[in-house]
C-alpha cells in the first residue's frame, strides 16, 4: 500500500552492515575481508561458488578475533564495513593497472586477484596504495553489485 501521509525513514549511512551471525566453525579477524554463505551467515572471503563479499570485519571493543569454531550459527556475531581498503595483491595473477575501475576476485580473506577460478567479486579496484602495486585499494560497497547480473 502507497503511503498517503509522511513517513519516517531514517537515513543511514552504508558504511557499516550491522553486528552479523557467524557460521558455526569459523574464525574471522579483524581487517580481513568476510562474506556471507547461503544461510546468510558471515564467513572468511575466499574463492568459494555461492559467496557474497561484503566487506571488512571490524574489531569492537574486545575483540579483534571473532572465534565461533566450537559455537552453532548465530553464537556470535561481528560487524562488517563497506568502504575501500588497500589489500594484498595477488602473486599467481596480480591485479595491475589495467583492471583499474574493473571488479577484482577473491583469492582469499586478504588477497585479491584479476581472475580467479570461481570469480567471487572483491570490489572494484580504484588505486594502488602510495603506488606500491602489492597493495590495490578496492571499493567493496561494489561487490554484491558486480556479482549480480546487473552488470
Amino acid at each position: 500500500m502507497s503511503a498517503s501521509n509522511p513517513i519516517p525513514s531514517p537515513e543511514v549511512s552504508g558504511e557499516f552492515i550491522e553486528s552479523q551471525p557467524l557460521e558455526s566453525a569459523v574464525i574471522l579477524y579483524a581487517g580481513t575481508l568476510a562474506a556471507a554463505n547461503a544461510a546468510g551467515n558471515l564467513v572468511p572471503a575466499a574463492d568459494t561458488v555461492g559467496l557474497v563479499v561484503l566487506g571488512r570485519v571490524e574489531s569492537n571493543t574486545l575483540d579483534s578475533v571473532f572465534d565461533n569454531t566450537a559455537g552453532s550459527a548465530g553464537d556470535l556475531n561481528a560487524t562488517v564495513k563497506r568502504k575501500a581498503f588497500a589489500l594484498s595483491n595477488s602473486t599467481t595473477n596480480p591485479v595491475t593497472q589495467a583492471n583499474l575501475g574493473r571488479v577484482v576476485y577473491v583469492e582469499d580473506n586478504q588477497t585479491v586477484a584479476a581472475t580467479t577460478t570461481h570469480s567471487i567479486p572483491a570490489g572494484i579496484l580504484i588505486g594502488f596504495l602510495n603506488g606500491d602495486t602489492t597493495q590495490p585499494i578496492v571499493d567493496t560497497r561494489y561487490a554484491f553489485i558486480a556479482g549480480s547480473s546487473l552488470i
